[in-house]
């Protein structure tokens, strides 16, 4: 291995983060209330993100990909079998 490289695990550096995307909103702060258009936030590198109202800061949503991911198949409708062949 390369003495370029810290020894132990990268995480906490950046490099395992991602972006989420998020569809519009309406701040929810009574003094603010704007909307705000869609767009994306970046991760940290477990996978924990905030979405923020960027005209007053208010916190919209705070959640994680696994998270989402558990609340995807949660919702999902096990009766739905368009992807199984008799």
């Amino acid at each position: 291995m390369s003495d370029n490289y810290p020894e132990g695990s990268m995480r906490g550096s950046g490099i395992y983060s991602t972006e989420v995307s998020y569809e519009e909103f309406e701040c929810e702060n009574e003094e603010c209330g704007k909307t705000n258009e869609a767009g994306e936030t970046a991760t940290d590198d477990w996978g924990n993100y905030a979405i923020e109202c960027e005209f007053c800061g208010k916190t919209y949503r705070e959640s994680s990909v696994s998270e989402d991911r558990d609340d995807y198949y949660a919702d999902r409708d096990d009766d739905d079998d368009r992807y199984y062949d008799d």
